[in-house]
């Protein structure tokens, strides 16, 4: 999705984890530090189910990439890999990708039991990181 604000403003937001029950309908209370390597809690709301979920931080290039891993005890079985990629547009703005890719034995079941609301909730997550962003360019907050 195309958001109207600097990959900083973003970028910013994404990195702000206490901030997160300001704006993150998906996933309102995640914990932890932004540093390779470190750990990181996400509640993840699955439609009408919550699950709290440890993630590996593989990735952080400052307003350009954040990427996490799913570190549960079933990761052995199937693990979601989940990246944020900033770009500048031509006019300025700012091009999101927003994807998780499940791997492992058992990806293909969780696929079919949770693709629908997996999409869902990054649908919900990318249209509020743009609101609050957006409120952020404009200067509103």
């Amino acid at each position: 999705m195309t958001i109207a604000a600097d990959p900083s403003i973003i970028w910013s937001v994404l990195i702000d984890l206490e901030r997160y029950p300001e704006w993150n309908r998906y996933s309102p209370n995640v914990e932890g530090r932004i540093a390779v390597g470190e750990v990181v809690w996400v509640e993840a709301h699955l439609d009408e189910e919550v699950q709290r979920v440890q993630n590996f931080v593989l990735s952080v290039k400052p307003e350009q990439e954040l990427c996490w891993q799913s570190a549960d005890w079933y990761g052995f079985l199937a693990r979601g890999t989940r990246c944020r990629w900033l770009s500048t547009t031509d006019k300025g703005e700012t091009l999101l990708v927003h994807h998780e890719v499940m791997s492992g034995p058992l990806a293909g079941l969780i696929e079919r039991l949770y693709r629908a609301r997996i999409e869902r909730g990054l649908k919900l997550v990318n249209e509020s990181l743009a609101k609050r962003a957006e409120t952020l360019a404009a200067g509103s907050l």
